[in-house]
């Protein structure tokens, strides 16, 4: 025979005939805990949410600060070394290419001042590099310019320091094939020791 409509029911809280009595509200087993197996649990707190990271002021690129200097005092063009206008010309774009155009400006009219230096900057590639340079928060250049000339001395020995390790580097990688990379290696190596200002190790 068919079960009657009341054997079973879709309600899991009602059990049938025999199986806790007809019409017996089923309850869920209970937990040492204290906690209803499948029924209702006191939700943890939701966590904190993430507290976003507040942005870093990056410092200062070296050549940030070479062209600082030298567009805020353009006669110290006049001291510097063969070896220091490479150093700088040969900085990656745009830091390069600025110190190039300067020089040119410095070799067409002489020192001038940044006021000058900006009208003729307008529409050039270099121009924003320029302004941002000399309107950041590190763009005061003001000083005893004795102490302007060592900071920009130091800034400039360096990048060159920086040059003769990569120089190094490549000298170590044609060691093998070219006999003469090692003498030119410990004549490089000389010349960062001078400008490290390390002395020498004795032999």
């Amino acid at each position: 025979a068919d079960e009657p409509p009341w054997g079973a029911s879709d309600d899991p809280g009602w059990q049938p005939h025999g199986e806790g009595g007809y019409g017996t509200q089923r309850r869920p087993p209970f937990r040492k805990n204290g906690d209803w197996k499948g029924g209702w649990k006191k939700k943890d707190a939701a966590p904190w949410p993430p507290q976003p990271r507040l942005p870093g002021t990056p410092s200062a690129s070296r050549a940030d600060h070479a062209a600082r200097l030298l567009l805020s005092h353009m006669a110290f063009l006049e001291e510097l070394t063969p070896e220091d206008h490479a150093a700088l010309g040969t900085q990656p774009a745009p830091h390069g290419p600025l110190f190039v155009w300067l020089e040119g400006q410095f070799h067409e009219h002489g020192p001038r001042a940044w006021a000058l230096l900006r009208e003729s900057l307008r529409g050039h590639p270099c121009e924003d590099l320029a302004v941002k340079v000399m309107t950041g928060s590190h763009a005061q250049t003001e000083g005893d310019l004795h102490e302007l000339r060592l900071e920009l001395r130091d800034l400039l020995n360096r990048m060159l320091v920086e040059n003769i390790k990569a120089q190094q580097k490549a000298l170590i990688q044609q060691a093998a094939q070219d006999p003469t990379a090692l003498e030119r290696y410990r004549a490089l190596e000389q010349r960062r020791i001078a400008l490290q200002g390390i002395a020498p190790r004795s032999p």
